[in-house]
């Protein structure tokens, strides 16, 4: 089991590094899952869950600053995307639970870090638009 959960944690490590610069969300990740702590299951998913906590609270304040810098008009469709994409994240996050419902406690750790990526691409998402309205 320690092989296994070594193995995520190389695989998360991995996918956070991957061709771009860390966000301070992805290097606590990483050195949340670094420590002794953090390399066994429910640790794992621990700091999985306190990355994904700071990611909603980035998404939120994307949002909030996205809003901030739209037209009326802009607004209303923002709005009305971010409802639909709140739609979809409930749906995502039942369809990736069924899929990891049968994999154990390895499943718990792969379920929380897809949930956290879903979360990550619509905040990076509203961020890119904000760069782009403010410069």
């Amino acid at each position: 089991m320690r092989l296994v959960t070594t193995l995520f944690i190389v695989f998360i490590s991995c996918t956070l590094s991957f061709g771009q610069k860390k966000h301070t969300i992805e290097k606590f990740l990483e050195d949340c899952l670094n420590k002794s702590s953090g390399q066994t299951t429910a640790g794992s998913v621990d700091c999985i869950g306190q990355a994904y906590k700071m990611w909603d609270d980035e998404l939120n304040l994307q949002y909030k600053n996205l809003m901030n810098s739209m037209t009326p008009t802009q607004k209303q469709k923002l709005k009305n995307a971010q409802v639909q994409w709140i739609k979809f994240r409930d749906l995502e996050f039942e369809m990736i639970d069924a899929v990891y419902a049968d994999f154990g406690t390895m499943g718990s750790q792969l379920r929380s870090n897809d949930r956290l990526e879903v979360v990550k691409k619509r905040t990076l998402e509203l961020k890119s638009l904000n760069e782009l309205i403010n410069n």
